[in-house]
């Protein structure tokens, strides 16, 4: 029996929809960076954000699209020996508490297992990750906290922020493109997202060059100027700090063949 269908990383535009799908197993979305809109069943609208979650259980019908220019999702398809876990008086479940850096280290894990030739083994072992993977967001969802409003006007700066990589952009250009003090748009944009302004722009930062190193044959240099790192060696410390090795040697165990 095959337990875990599919896991891949994609990105979603503001033209481009997200089904409309009904699939005969669950569906798990994970927010990476951005913000999209789902309706289920054709009637319940829901916006998920950067760290947020849904798990769309089987037979369920789905639509949406980004709500920004660019928004980055992880997709899980999957099948599970029962459904004991899972609540039957709703269509999906959702996880709207942003969520530990460990859940996308092992989302990663199981993306990264998909390209490797299948074997029942291996598949337990993708499946294994999607239950922790799942277990994580619901101990999330278990903390006594208010659900994370996140304020939709730093979409709009956000989307300036992935077509504008390659420049130097500060604190005070963020806030002007929000009419805030930079204080209080630095504070405020962390409590919302988790993160400061500059981690966050970073951390976009080193998204993107990740996936052009895995999915393109752009030079390393390029890839540096692409999203604003003059001297490579900056680049190279910063994708190291990020990602746990090298630009090169990420490239090497990552591009695509054919």
């Amino acid at each position: 029996m095959i337990y875990s269908i599919k896991n891949s990383y994609g990105e979603f535009d503001d033209v481009q929809h997200i089904g409309p799908a009904k699939w005969p197993h669950f569906d798990l979305m994970f927010i990476h960076n951005g913000h999209v809109s789902i309706t289920i069943m054709g009637k319940e609208k829901i916006d998920l954000h950067t760290g947020q979650a849904i798990l769309i259980y089987p037979g369920s019908a789905f639509y949406g699209h980004s709500m920004i220019p660019i928004t980055k999702v992880s997709v899980h398809h999957f099948k599970t020996l029962t459904e004991t876990d899972f609540n039957k008086d709703r269509p999906f479940e959702l996880f709207l508490h942003p969520s530990p850096l460990l859940i996308e280290h092992d989302i990663d894990r199981a993306v990264q297992l998909a390209y490797k030739p299948w074997s029942l083994a291996l598949d337990k072992v993708q499946y294994a990750l999607i239950c922790l993977i799942i277990a994580q967001l619901r101990a999330n969802e278990d903390r006594s906290l208010p659900p994370s409003q996140i304020e939709t006007e730093f979409w709009p700066m956000i989307a300036w922020l992935s077509k504008n990589m390659e420049k130097s952009i500060n604190l005070a250009d963020m806030a002007a493109k929000t009419n805030h003090s930079e204080s209080y748009f630095r504070s405020l944009f962390k409590c919302q997202l988790g993160v400061s302004p500059g981690t966050y722009f970073v951390n976009m930062k080193m998204d993107k060059s990740a996936r052009l190193l895995s999915e393109t044959l752009m030079p390393i240099k390029e890839v540096s100027a692409k999203i604003g790192y003059k001297e490579i060696t900056h680049f190279y410390r910063a994708f190291k700090a990020y990602h746990g090795i090298t630009p090169r040697d990420y490239r090497q165990k990552h591009l695509l063949q054919g």
